[in-house]
């Protein structure tokens, strides 16, 4: 185990929360923190190829390194290593990516200690979630990491091809007529529910059953 970190160390942080686009948003709670306590240091992050646009617009993010969830432990700890980092922030902490933090090579790691995890971290967070929202779990790891913190800031920033998109998609909507927009999907079967209970939804919103899929 670390007692504390030294400053001078720092000059690479990684970020590690490979899946769920809203989950890597919420972990953006922690970076006004990092950075106020390593302004010099670059910050960088881990996740899986498709949900990288969730924080690749951050400004406090100077790079996103991604993989394919097909992609071996290899390869992946390969990239990692390769970066050189001082410093990596656990956040998702299931066995994989404790053993992609374990193989980093950075001086100090810290993560959740959870069950059969906690060999790959010498910074360890309670696993517990406490009567406290989701986001400011991830604020644990600081805490743990003695980083005090600054604020409880989120950020998703949308980049100029988007905001484009967005704009010219709402030119082209009747403004006689409100717009509701559904989001379907989900990651867990709890997160989903058949088509037929959106139609009830819908109805029961009294909307039209005039889809546009984006």
């Amino acid at each position: 185990m670390i007692d504390k970190i030294k400053k001078s160390d720092i000059k690479k942080i990684l970020c590690i929360k490979p899946r769920g686009i809203g989950d890597i948003i919420l972990s953006t709670i922690i970076l006004d923190s990092l950075y106020s306590d390593f302004p010099s240091a670059e910050i960088h992050y881990l996740t899986e190829e498709f949900a990288k646009d969730a924080v690749s617009t951050h400004p406090l993010v100077s790079k996103v390194i991604t993989y394919r969830k097909k992609d071996t432990l290899f390869s992946i700890v390969k990239k990692v290593r390769k970066e050189k980092y001082n410093l990596i922030f656990d956040l998702w902490s299931n066995p994989r990516t404790a053993q992609i933090t374990f193989f980093s090579g950075a001086k100090y790691r810290v993560g959740y200690s959870y069950r059969g995890r906690t060999y790959a971290y010498n910074i360890k967070a309670d696993s517990g979630r406490g009567d406290y929202h989701s986001a400011e779990h991830n604020l644990e790891l600081l805490k743990a990491a003695g980083i005090p913190v600054i604020n409880k800031s989120i950020l998703f920033r949308l980049d100029s091809e988007s905001k484009e998109f967005a704009y010219s998609f709402k030119k082209n909507i009747d403004k006689s007529e409100y717009l509701v927009g559904i989001i379907p999907s989900g990651g867990w079967d709890s997160k989903r529910c058949p088509p037929e209970k959106w139609i009830e939804i819908i109805k029961a919103l009294n909307l039209k059953l005039d889809c546009k899929f984006l």
